[in-house]
């Protein structure tokens, strides 16, 4: 399997079409808040090691405004930082109870 970088993996038309029928079946809104007047990602809720950005379940995916993407990620960079202070600290798996996003699939 060729290494292909994460940002050139964005630019592949594989992940363009995912992302496209992604929006679409969200209603080309927001899952997280409905919005449907601004720029709208695919995050991922996970990553899977040795996978291309494209070769993940619906579930795994998620179409957020590029606010609430950016929320997200900026939450996660807080929790990242917190963690290396604190020894209690255990990686989630997935994201935090703050952020409860209904499945693609609906």
């Amino acid at each position: 399997m060729k290494y292909i970088p994460y940002e050139k993996q964005l630019r592949k038309p594989r992940w363009i079409m995912l992302c496209k029928r992604l929006k679409e079946k969200a209603g080309w809104k927001c899952t997280k808040c409905g919005e449907t007047k601004k720029l709208l990602h695919v995050h991922h809720l996970k990553y899977i090691n040795g996978h291309k950005v494209w070769e993940y379940p619906d579930e795994l995916l998620v179409v957020l405004c590029c606010d609430c993407h950016d929320e997200i990620h900026r939450h996660e960079r807080l929790e990242k930082a917190n963690s290396s202070r604190s020894l209690d600290y255990l990686p989630s798996e997935t994201h935090p109870a703050w952020y409860q996003c209904p499945s693609p699939n609906k």
